[in-house]
């Protein structure tokens, strides 16, 4: 599931919250 906002944050330009997702 991390992938698809993780994706959609990365085409908005911010991924504030992707990393900490990602660890």
């Amino acid at each position: 599931m991390n992938s698809s906002p993780g994706y959609l944050q990365l085409q908005n330009g911010t991924v504030p919250w992707t990393a900490s997702i990602n660890g």
